[in-house]
């Protein structure tokens, strides 16, 4: 197992504070725009809605604008859906989640401004890297199980923890779980949420129609797909053959470690999948005891980006940068999402 300089200490309990100062939302009166507090900058990602870089006038601080518009296709957005997010990030607070900091509505636009994380998510560390080292994966997904452990405590699962869910500020070794739109309190965890290739085999039942008890065992599910995906680059019930299904495989809890990349990868890193996948949701372990397992409690953040990954990162996002720009506005026209001054 690779070892790192930084002497290993003890996993930390997971705080949870009982007193909390939600974020408010302000509703802008006739005239006002979210441009008189914001200078609003570049497109920093697009599809149902866009998220723009922008600066508070005041304070001269960087945040992220998520703009989401209240009618889409011509049809009012159910205000229910349109305020989900911003409910549900208000009285969260953990080093590991993207903070709301503030909610901004208009007539016709609902603004998240958010706290914003300078890199790339992780999906893209893992195209421009490849498997990443056992002790950078476990880092990463010590501090994504970290999030998750103070979410259920809180009674919330997330339901859709996936590489694209996670940003990643290399530089300074930065991790946070982001996307709440499908999460959930554990007490009203109805209807399906989440992404195929990382939803647990329950959630799959549920959406055949099944009477399926779901909990925050979902999670767990979720964080070993991403584990083994880090390691190895590869998706765990990805189909070996043409005629393979991956939700048959997920169903059936099919997956394994051959391949060429798994050779160095260390028996506990993978004892740390197994644990995950387990398709009885009452074998999995909790986030807390995912904390204390040999991987995670053995990945401090010495086990982070090397100047040589920052380098790499770098060079990965100035160019997907530049080939992105010139794409993001049909992408915005498709999914109807430009967003109005107002």
């Amino acid at each position: 197992m690779e070892r790192c300089t930084d002497e290993i200490s003890e996993p930390g309990e997971v705080l949870v504070s009982l007193k909390y100062s939600p974020t408010k939302s302000r509703v802008l009166q006739a005239g006002e725009s979210i441009t008189d507090k914001y200078e609003v900058d570049n497109v920093l990602g697009a599809g149902q809605s866009v998220v723009k870089k922008a600066k508070n006038k005041e304070n001269k601080k960087d945040y992220a604008i998520k703009f989401l518009n209240k009618h889409f296709k011509g049809q009012t957005v159910p205000k229910q859906t349109l305020t989900h997010e911003v409910d549900m990030l208000k009285t969260i607070s953990h080093e590991n989640i993207v903070s709301l900091c503030e909610a901004v509505e208009s007539q016709n636009t609902l603004y998240m401004v958010m706290e914003l994380v300078e890199g790339v998510d992780l999906l893209s560390v893992s195209q421009s890297l490849g498997p990443l080292r056992p002790a950078l994966a476990g880092y990463v997904i010590g501090r994504i199980v970290s999030a998750v452990s103070y979410l259920h405590a809180r009674g919330i699962v997330h339901m859709d923890v996936k590489p694209e869910n996670v940003l990643v500020n290399y530089l300074n070794n930065s991790v946070k779980l982001t996307d709440f739109g499908s999460a959930k309190e554990v007490a009203k965890m109805t209807g399906v949420a989440g992404t195929i290739n990382y939803m647990a085999p329950e959630i799959i039942k549920r959406m055949n129609g099944l009477n399926q008890h779901c909990d925050q065992s979902v999670d767990i599910w979720s964080i070993g797909v991403v584990a083994y995906v880090l390691l190895s680059g590869a998706n765990p019930f990805e189909a070996k053959k043409t005629n393979d299904n991956i939700i048959n495989r997920i169903l059936a809890g099919k997956f394994d470690f051959s391949g060429a990349q798994w050779d160095a990868v260390p028996k506990q890193c993978k004892d740390f999948v197994v644990k995950c996948l387990q398709l009885d949701p009452k074998k999995r372990p909790t986030a807390m005891e995912l904390m204390k397992h040999p991987w995670i409690s053995s990945s401090p953040v010495s086990c982070a980006f090397t100047r040589r990954e920052q380098d790499l990162l770098e060079e990965h996002k100035t160019s997907r940068n530049n080939s992105r720009s010139n794409s993001l506005t049909s992408i915005m026209e498709l999914f109807g999402a430009v967003p109005s001054r107002s």
